[in-house]
């Protein structure tokens, strides 16, 4: 019987994800990472068991607003690239109450807006996935003509040494947007 692409797709990516597992957590990660066991992954849904929450909030932070932090370390998969993670823990965006939903949204466009003055990519592309990492963050990566990434997805196979001063542009060029959003 023939396979459909759907079933390629997903068989191609358990083989990936146990291959993953295996490099990173060892012969005894379950498949599909944190929430291939039901227990594990409810108990990872709460901030008692959150890395974010138990390292005291996310690392590298840039700038701090009202909803979420803008993140960068000195090392990313593209040179403009910024995590922007929730303050309150949640996993999904729709567990967030108004207006702090609608406010994380827009610190969210604020960092894109920023970074796409900053860069003038040719496109900036947006993640939110949540598979590693179960606390509410965005991956905004501006993306350029000939990065590692074109045609694919972003993989973290290449990675951007970024000197502080790099990260003080990113920083001032958030709080500039920041700025004139506030007036």
């Amino acid at each position: 019987m023939r396979r459909s692409c759907r079933d390629r797709v997903v068989a191609n990516s358990l083989a990936m994800a146990e291959e993953r597992n295996e490099r990173e957590y060892g012969a005894t990660a379950p498949s599909g990472g944190i929430w291939a066991s039901p227990q594990q992954g409810e108990a990872r849904r709460s901030a008692a068991q959150c890395p974010v929450c138990l390292d005291g909030g996310p690392n590298n932070v840039l700038v701090e607003f009202d909803a979420s932090v803008a993140c960068a370390g000195t090392i990313g998969p593209l040179p403009g690239y910024v995590c922007v993670v929730a303050r309150r823990h949640v996993v999904e965006p729709f567990d967030l109450p108004e207006p702090e939903r609608s406010q994380f949204w827009s610190e969210c466009m604020l960092v894109g807006r920023a970074l796409n003055v900053l860069y003038q990519p040719a496109k900036i592309n947006y993640e939110i996935h949540g598979n590693t990492m179960p606390h509410l963050h965005m991956h905004i990566h501006p993306r350029f003509a000939g990065d590692p990434y074109v045609g694919g997805t972003i993989t973290h196979r290449a990675s951007f040494q970024r000197t502080p001063e790099d990260l003080a542009l990113i920083e001032d060029a958030i709080r500039r947007e920041q700025d004139v959003r506030s007036h």
